[in-house]
């Protein structure tokens, strides 16, 4: 009887699930913790999303995912997807979970936020006047019809002045008072290799620019000699604006992380590394940027991009660092490189989670680059890996054999941890437990 006893027992340890850890897919998520776009209508509606860009998580629970779309005669669109908490898509949005908006030649959005009133802001690359590419924001209604109060017919644009027909916006956020800041990049002609600027621009509630921003609403930064670029923006509580992205200083230290701070007026914040703008050289020649911004909670700035090796960008790390409310490097935290996988990675998102910090984007499987798997890396607050997370830090989710990566992370109330992507060039959405 005792040994009978003993092999119900082991029979009943054994169909219990291990615990789950910290990092491990949620498997309410969709079944098995992820999906992909493709696996719900197999493109039956014409459309192909790319990878997942930006990600923003509604009060209800619901997501947003943007990413690019191009239909089946290379046609692109402007739009949306929206998924359930269950990881369904959310057939009450737009047409059927998503929402495609045509707006001339080649309009790419690449990031999406929330207003207070629920609206839906996607903002990326719009055709203007004159053929011109420009920065676009698109404001939604909750149900994906376009808000035709904002800017003109639902759209707001921006040229700045001088560009050749060539802006792109990156990011956006949404200050409380409800004006709208966009980051990016654009072009002023002359020399091809110092003639892209940091852009900055900022608009009404209603679409309008805001002239009281920089006098006529729009900002650009020349670094030095180089091409430069925006892509990313954080709103501190105090109403500063925190941009991040890369200055080139060609033939000294090449590309850099750079940090920008702004007061409300658009003017560069003095009291921020004594000239509102912060570049850091991570080692070397080496080209660095940063794909990814968030805010502390104590104010100190973190950012997360990739640190390479010369033109051909061999040798591709994680980069990472933390800066403090002066714009200072935290020596605590510091500047961080590290390889995600066997020939290395780099990150697109940073988030701020309970006591750490998450930073998502590729690990790569090959020399060439042409395999990666989703890339999830958690550090502490002193800096160090989190040893808990996933295995030493570093959490690895190979959904398939393509070049796959991580474009954007959020975390829910209940600290659960969104990431949206890319699997095989299709956009793909996971949820994976908090710590």
């Amino acid at each position: 009887m005792r040994r009978a006893g003993l092999l119900v027992l082991a029979s009943f340890l054994l169909a219990v699930p291990a615990a789950a850890a910290p990092g491990d897919l949620d498997r309410t998520f969709s079944g098995d913790g992820w999906v992909r776009t493709y696996e719900i209508f197999g493109y039956s509606k014409g459309f192909f999303p790319k990878g997942a860009e930006d990600v923003a998580i509604q009060p209800d629970g619901k997501i947003l995912a943007v990413s690019e779309l191009q239909d089946g005669n290379s046609h692109w669109w402007f739009g949306v997807h929206r998924w359930l908490p269950n990881g369904d898509l959310d057939r009450s949005f737009g047409s059927g979970g998503w929402v495609a908006n045509d707006l001339g030649a080649f309009p790419m959005p690449h990031t999406v936020s929330l207003q207070a009133d629920g609206k839906i802001l996607v903002g990326g690359q719009v055709e203007c006047p004159g053929l011109q590419l420009c920065f676009g924001i698109v404001r939604y209604n909750p149900n994906g019809s376009i808000d035709q109060t904002f800017g003109v017919s639902g759209v707001a644009r921006a040229t700045f002045p001088g560009a050749r027909c060539a802006c792109d916006l990156r990011d956006l956020a949404v200050q409380r008072n409800g004006r709208i800041v966009a980051v990016g990049w654009r072009l002023r002609g002359g020399d091809a290799q110092d003639d892209q600027l940091l852009a900055v621009a900022r608009f009404l509630p209603d679409g309008r620019l805001d002239r009281s921003f920089s006098r006529d609403g729009r900002l650009s930064f020349d670094f030095g000699y180089g091409d430069d670029f925006g892509a990313a923006v954080e709103v501190q509580q105090d109403g500063r604006i925190v941009v991040g992205g890369m200055a080139q200083y060609r033939y000294r230290t090449e590309n850099d992380f750079v940090v920008v701070r702004l007061r409300e007026n658009g003017a560069l914040d003095r009291t921020f590394s004594r000239d509102g703008i912060r570049s850091v050289n991570f080692a070397g020649r080496r080209y660095d940027h940063v794909n990814g911004l968030d805010l502390q909670p104590d104010g100190r700035i973190v950012a997360a991009g990739v640190s390479a090796v010369g033109y051909t960008r061999e040798d591709p790390r994680i980069a990472v660092l933390r800066l403090n409310r002066n714009g200072t490097l935290d020596r605590r935290f510091g500047r961080r490189l590290l390889k995600p996988g066997p020939h290395g990675g780099h990150a697109q998102a940073v988030v701020v989670d309970r006591g750490g910090v998450v930073v998502g984007g590729a690990a790569y499987d090959d020399s060439r680059h042409d395999t990666a798997a989703w890339a999830l890396v958690r550090f502490r607050q002193s800096g160090g890996l989190d040893r808990s997370f996933g295995k030493g830090g570093i959490l690895l989710s190979d959904f398939g054999t393509g070049a796959d990566w991580v474009g954007a992370l959020a975390t829910q109330r209940d600290g659960k941890l969104v990431a949206a992507g890319e699997v095989y060039s299709d956009q793909a959405v996971a949820r994976y437990l908090p710590r």
